[in-house]
């Protein structure tokens, strides 16, 4: 008896798949399609997650850099005046020959403070120069961050300057931000005061 003759009544000789088969092939199909498509969202976002922290960490070494320059670039005044520079946890001031733009010349008042911004819950470092504007230097997440002072003898003061008798720079500035890495920056080497008008009219 032949083949034909021996398959079942209803049954088509037509080779190809049966419903069931094809439904199969149409599940398996889709849970690998899902499975790529969720496999390149992850790499899209761990792509994008990394470009951020790229920008956050090119930002990070800019603001230091400029605090440095800015630290780099401390000019003094002389004792008694009110430009000496000072220094506290959240603030420090004085003279210094930095300048965002190269429209300025010479020492000009500075202003570096740590300002909290509850809203955002961030901590920006500002530079202010000559009563101007507020620049921001950077910023990070939390009320956290404060100055510390290296005296020439290495040890870390809280003010600057200290009880005691002391140079007007410390030897080095310490910016501590919490869980980052600390920042630290020292003065360049400006030792004298510019000379005072009565004492080139006298001299």
């Amino acid at each position: 008896m032949s083949t034909d003759a021996r398959r079942a009544p209803g049954v088509s000789a037509v080779a190809g798949f049966t419903l069931i088969e094809t439904l199969v092939v149409l599940v398996v199909v889709s849970l690998a399609f899902g499975i790529v498509a969720a496999g390149m969202g992850q790499a899209v976002r761990l792509q994008q997650r990394a470009a951020a922290l790229d920008v956050v960490a090119e930002r990070d070494a800019l603001g230091a850099a400029m605090l440095r320059e800015i630290i780099a670039s401390l000019a003094p005044d002389h004792s008694g005046q009110p430009d000496v520079f000072r220094g506290s946890e959240r603030r420090l001031s004085g003279l210094s020959r930095f300048a965002l733009t190269g429209s300025e010349d010479g020492a000009g008042r500075f202003r570096l403070e740590l300002v909290y911004d509850r809203k955002t819950d961030r901590t920006r470092l500002e530079h202010v120069r000559n009563d101007g504007e507020p620049v921001q230097v950077m910023a990070w997440s939390g009320n956290v961050g404060r100055f510390r002072f290296v005296s020439d003898e290495g040890e870390l003061h809280e003010l600057w300057p200290p009880l005691g008798k002391a140079a007007q720079f410390p030897a080095a500035i310490v910016l501590e931000r919490g869980d980052a890495l600390p920042i630290i920056a020292a003065p360049g080497s400006y030792p004298e005061a510019l000379p005072k008008l009565i004492d080139i009219i006298e001299g």
